[in-house]
């Protein structure tokens, strides 16, 4: 309304407009009511002066702003103002928790759980905006979550050996996906895709927006038996000094001494963020070793005690690569875009096919995981949650496309607006 210049307009013409029924908008308006952002009338929705200014807010990614106004209104609401005193008297409250404490307070007959943990997720999710209690999977708390630091490096769990017989069992193929080759080599997916993660990472294998896989020109020379070994050595080094393993090999090649197993692993258990057992920190290590004696970037001091070697040339085009804040500031990785775009693509077509409805929770779990890192994101997609479900009870996908719409649109000015492709 706030974009389309309209501080008034009726719900029919509001219906019309979102391609949705009149009953979804009565799934709207009681909150804007209680939350003192709009009031209706004989048919007609008003936004009230905290509804423009919120709207305004939200447009412009003023949420602070928004906040104000939203904890002030609180107040004013009987629902909220019960969920806060949850969490003041129990400091922990799950969402389902809260719709059946919800349901019980004022006397309403909800039989679906679905309907409860709505209601739940909606009023948890309100307060936790306006600054009363943090919200995240499923839980209010008046603590804010413990968020566990992630890393950006795979671990090495594929040897050398092993990851020439891979890209081997690609040759075959233009492209091929992942449940093909599993049954060419006989290995579980998760594994595979894990191993093929990692040869993508070192430029070896391109994964394509139609979720296949086919080498690359590095791929192919490491298993072309017209080329040289030594040239075979030349592209594998460079793929692995361009890679982002490429600043762990230059932090182990300062050491003049050399390292044995276990010093090498709590390198990389250092930047990969990793708490490996001894065992599992060894198979590592020994793997990790297979991949710098083909490139020819080790050198053996005496048993299990190796010095990391990499010549003046290839250290200096290391230290000049352009930082990640560098490379990202201005650029939105190619493979991002496709993940999210694949993401958006699968949540808008769900709900053409009755069959897929069942993964919806999966489906945006996924697509969360992608934009983990834009917490100001997180409550537009609790309502395409909660859209999903007003849809499908409601038969009527034309809510939830609209919401996909704005999802959409949110995400494109959220990561890649001024930004280069």
């Amino acid at each position: 309304m706030y974009k389309n210049n309209m501080k008034e307009q009726s719900l029919k013409n509001l219906a019309k407009l979102l391609e949705c029924g009149l009953s979804n908008l009565s799934n709207v308006t009681p909150t804007l009511g209680i939350l003192g952002l709009g009031e209706v009338q004989k048919g007609i929705l008003k936004l009230t002066p905290d509804g423009l200014v919120c709207a305004d807010a939200f447009l412009h990614n003023d949420f602070e702003k928004a906040k104000i106004v939203l904890k002030r209104n609180i107040d004013h609401s009987e629902p909220l103002l019960f969920t806060k005193s949850l969490l003041e008297s129990r400091s922990t409250i799950s969402s389902d928790e809260i719709g059946n404490a919800l349901s019980e307070r004022f006397n309403k007959n909800w039989r679906s759980l679905q309907t409860i943990r709505n209601f739940g997720i909606s009023c948890a999710s309100i307060v936790a905006f306006a600054g009363f209690g943090y919200y995240n999977d499923g839980v209010l708390s008046n603590r804010p979550p413990s968020i566990q630091v992630t890393s950006t490096f795979y671990p090495p769990t594929i040897g050398y050996n092993s990851m020439i017989n891979l890209l081997k069992s690609l040759h075959g193929f233009e492209r091929v996906n992942i449940k093909d080759i599993a049954k060419k080599i006989q290995t579980n997916e998760p594994n595979l895709y894990t191993n093929l993660t990692i040869c993508t990472i070192l430029d070896l294998v391109e994964r394509e927006t139609t979720k296949t896989y086919k080498l690359t020109d590095n791929g192919s020379q490491l298993i072309d038996p017209t080329i040289s070994e030594e040239n075979k050595i030349r592209v594998f080094r460079k793929c692995l000094l361009n890679s982002q393993y490429g600043e762990i090999i230059e932090k182990l090649s300062e050491s003049e001494q050399g390292r044995n197993y276990s010093k090498i692993g709590d390198v990389l258990s250092f930047f990969m963020r990793k708490d490996w057992s001894e065992k599992s920190k060894l198979s590592i290590v020994k793997k990790f070793i297979t991949w710098l004696n083909n490139a020819c970037l080790t050198e053996k001091i005496k048993p299990g005690i190796y010095k990391i070697i990499i010549d003046k040339d290839e250290k200096l085009e290391i230290t000049n690569k352009p930082s990640e804040e560098q490379s990202s500031e201005n650029q939105v990785n190619l493979e991002s875009i496709y993940e999210i775009g694949r993401s958006v693509g699968a949540l808008e077509s769900i709900m053409l096919d009755i069959d897929k409805t069942k993964f919806f929770n999966e489906k945006l779990t996924i697509f969360k995981g992608l934009l983990e890192e834009h917490e100001d994101l997180k409550m537009t997609l609790d309502m395409l949650g909660n859209n999903f479900q007003i849809a499908t009870d409601t038969k009527n996908p034309a809510v939830y496309q609209a919401n996909v719409d704005f999802v959409r649109n949110k995400v494109k000015e959220k990561i890649f607006g001024g930004k280069k492709v």
